[in-house]
């Protein structure tokens, strides 16, 4: 039973990633900027 909700939730955050992939890499390159910029 542990097992069926760990599947259930990893399958849930791989949709949520699925959905946002330009957000996700749009926050990375943010990130980078932000980071380049400091140094």
């Amino acid at each position: 039973m542990r097992l069926f909700i760990l599947t259930v939730f990893l399958l849930k955050i791989n949709f949520i990633y699925a959905q946002f992939p330009d957000f996700v890499l749009a926050t990375q390159n943010s990130l980078e900027s932000v980071v380049h910029i400091k140094l």
